[in-house]
């Protein structure tokens, strides 16, 4: 989920292409074990917590880590209510309701399907910009993208239906019902003013955080039988999938802008794949490696489409 960092109000840096050398590549590969490794953490998790409640650790974490971050840049935010509802929202749609919903799917899924499921973020992303977006328009090649990736879905709900394994249903439309949420909110967020993105990292974390109390609750959970295992798997979620990895997804985009660091929707998949294998010993069959291929070819065949990225509002960090 996306296992991905929260998007941020607008892409910063130019959409310009520019040069990568191996520093950048290395960081690209990172940054997509940072959030493909967000699947597998999950299913490590789901052995001890409730789905909310990991959801809900992985974003405290997440928050307290920002705030000594934030704090300098506190004072150059001009606050006000059109601002605030729109990054409630964000903690919202782009972080407190995907990621729950890819817990609740994780539980009748493997963290492998969760990953692919996740890959068709861009996808998502053009189709609703170009409802939504006046400027947006979907091109016949970029339409062909959405086929192909919405195919490999298709491949990998077809048997769970043939089967009829509801369960796995019910997971996996949860998983893309998230990577629609992120779809949307990839494109609400363009609609954000111009704040320093560390103030609006602490304020969408915080926004999730506090949103998913009321579930948290309801849950239960039982922190005092919680190992020692566990409450390091929940600091290292925060950690690496929300906090360091929205630092390098930064980094990235100014030292090789927006184009280049969106490659990393690409590796997500296998990143998860291989993690999903390796380390949790999770099967991988032909027809999940045929779909991975399709939502790959899916998301090449947009990229070919659009000549550059998306026009962005600008922010700043500074």
């Amino acid at each position: 989920m996306t296992a991905k960092a929260p998007s941020s109000g607008a892409n910063q840096g130019s959409g310009v292409a520019l040069r990568m050398g191996w520093i950048e590549w290395l960081m690209l590969v990172l940054l997509s074990f940072f959030w493909g490794g967000s699947f597998a953490l999950n299913e490590v998790l789901l052995e001890e917590l409730p789905p909310v409640t990991i959801v809900w650790g992985r974003q405290m974490v997440a928050f307290l880590l920002f705030v000594p971050l934030s704090l300098p840049y506190l004072r150059q935010v001009d606050w006000s209510i059109n601002l605030l509802w729109r990054l409630v929202v964000m903690g919202l749609v782009a972080i407190a309701i995907p990621f729950s919903l890819f817990t609740l799917g994780q539980q009748y899924i493997t963290s492998v399907l969760a990953g692919i499921g996740n890959g068709t973020v861009p996808l998502f992303t053009m189709l609703i910009a170009t409802v939504w977006l006046a400027d947006e328009r979907m091109t016949k090649l970029a339409f062909l993208g959405l086929v192909f990736g919405f195919s490999g879905i298709i491949v990998l709900f077809f048997p769970m239906l043939v089967a009829g394994d509801f369960a796995s249903v019910f997971g996996f439309t949860a998983t893309v019902l998230a990577s629609s949420m992120y779809g949307f909110a990839n494109v609400f967020a363009r609609s954000i003013p111009a704040i320093p993105i560390r103030v609006q990292a602490m304020v969408i974390n915080c926004t999730a955080a506090l949103a998913l109390i009321p579930v948290m609750l309801w849950e239960a959970p039982n922190f005092t039988a919680l190992s020692y295992r566990g409450y390091g798997f929940i600091f290292l979620h925060g950690l690496l999938s929300s906090f360091f990895a929205y630092l390098l997804y930064l980094t990235m985009i100014k030292r090789v802008g927006s184009v280049n660091t969106s490659q990393v929707a690409y590796l997500i998949p296998f990143a998860a794949l291989f993690l999903g294998l390796v380390w949790l010993k999770e099967e991988g069959t032909i027809h999940v490696v045929f779909a991975l291929g399709l939502v790959i070819v899916g998301l090449w065949t947009k990229d070919r489409s659009q000549k550059s990225a998306p026009a962005s509002s600008p922010t700043r960090d500074e």
